[in-house]
């Protein structure tokens, strides 16, 4: 299995188990899986386009994966509609919510971000259209 495979598996793992958490009604770890969700799906997205992956240290880090897909893969390539564009920075601010603040994550939220979270992954699918 190529490395773009692995990491959609991964994000279709994450995202199934925050709609599981969703419907559990643990709405701070269906944020947790999404954010984690949209992260491995857009290092998918990255590294199926070829764009350039992390230096000498091999680490996906978040801030360079939000600006990679949304630069190069989004508004430079046009691979993604710009309405993608904004889902790993609010789905992060949503996560950082749900892990470290005290008021948490309502089900709105939580609904609201798994279902953008839906929305790229199968976004990312069919661009890659079987070759993941």
């Amino acid at each position: 299995m190529d490395l773009a495979t692995l990491f959609l598996a991964k994000a279709q793992e994450s995202l199934a188990g925050a709609d599981s958490e969703l419907l559990s009604r643990r709405f701070n770890n269906a944020a947790n899986r999404t954010y984690y969700a949209c992260v491995h799906a857009a290092i998918s997205a990255l590294l199926d386009a070829g764009a350039a992956t992390p230096g000498r240290s091999g680490e996906w880090g978040h801030d360079f994966v939000q600006a990679r897909f949304a630069g190069e893969l989004i508004a430079r390539r046009k691979l993604y509609s710009s309405d993608l564009r904004d889902i790993l920075g609010m789905t992060m601010r949503l996560r950082h919510k749900a892990d470290y603040q005290d008021d948490g994550v309502s089900e709105v939220q939580a609904s609201r971000a798994v279902r953008r979270a839906h929305a790229l992954v199968e976004a990312i699918r069919q661009v890659a259209g079987g070759r993941l």
